[in-house]
């Protein structure tokens, strides 16, 4: 006769009576293991394919410091550690990584941001190009503040969080999901522009406070650009969207409206382009 023994939690074990189907992996909440298919750890179009340029930022100690990465404003960069779980917002988007947060000063209209600019010329994201770009990210609070994500020229970048109008009011040709309080804001907006016009759509996606969210760009057809949330499209744009050929670089930030500091974390960033 065969014995079986179920190894408890409290004892070090699993708690789990059979292994799950095939290709399923254990994850703990801190409390108890679950059998489940493993979630993507990377954000909505990485497809990895070999005919295509891929771009990839995994939160690592030291990454903020790599050449490729500017980081300004006057806030700072750190690194989240220590796990946080599977069961908060995010320790889903850790997934055993760490996570990076942008944190402004407590002062008002102080910002932070990370952006990976167009600098070599022979690997440029361009919309001719056909790039996508998603995005894992947390906010720490829907009060006072401004945050973009998405891609930027480099002829001024922080223009994104200057202004609640970018491309209507300076120079800077964008593609990015922004919120911002100064313009009444409650939803996530999908912002294009071309240097002088902007379009800016509702997603219709309410903006909260520890909510993790898949933020995805998709430029895979000639002349427009789709915005997703969550994996569901939310607005398409063809109008007002920067040239074909403007090189453009990755942009991630937030600034504090008020006098007090403001916190957006970020657990992936990654693209594909031709």
């Amino acid at each position: 006769m065969t014995r079986r023994k179920i190894v408890p939690v409290t004892e070090g074990g699993t708690g789990l009576v059979t292994s799950g189907a095939l290709g399923n992996i254990l994850t703990s909440d801190g409390t108890n293991w679950t059998s489940a298919a493993p979630a993507s750890q990377l954000p909505q179009g990485f497809t990895g394919s070999l005919t295509r340029r891929s771009f990839y930022i995994q939160p690592a100690v030291g990454m903020a410091s790599l050449s490729s990465v500017i980081t300004l404003g006057a806030g700072t960069v750190g690194l989240v550690v220590t796990p946080f779980g599977g069961v908060s917002p995010i320790g889903q988007i850790q997934q055993g990584y760490s996570v990076i947060n942008l944190t402004t000063p407590a002062a008002a209209d102080d910002r932070v941001y990370l952006y990976q600019g167009p600098s070599d010329v022979n690997k440029p994201i361009r919309r001719d190009l056909l790039p996508t770009i998603g995005y894992l990210v947390v906010p720490s609070t829907t009060a006072n503040v401004r945050v973009a994500f998405g891609l930027a020229d480099d002829n001024n970048p922080s223009d994104l969080l200057t202004s609640s109008t970018p491309g209507s009011t300076n120079s800077a040709e964008t593609v990015a999901f922004m919120y911002d309080t100064a313009a009444s804001n409650t939803t996530w907006r999908c912002i294009t522009s071309n240097t002088t016009t902007q379009t800016n759509t509702n997603s219709l996606v309410t903006f909260t406070a520890g909510t993790a969210y898949r933020l995805y760009i998709d430029m895979l057809t000639a002349g427009s650009v789709k915005f997703y949330i969550d994996g569901s499209l939310v607005a398409t744009h063809t109008t007002n969207i920067p040239a074909a050929t403007t090189h453009l670089g990755v942009f991630e930030g937030i600034n504090s409206l008020t006098a007090s500091a403001a916190t957006i974390y970020i657990g992936r960033v990654a693209g594909e382009s031709n």
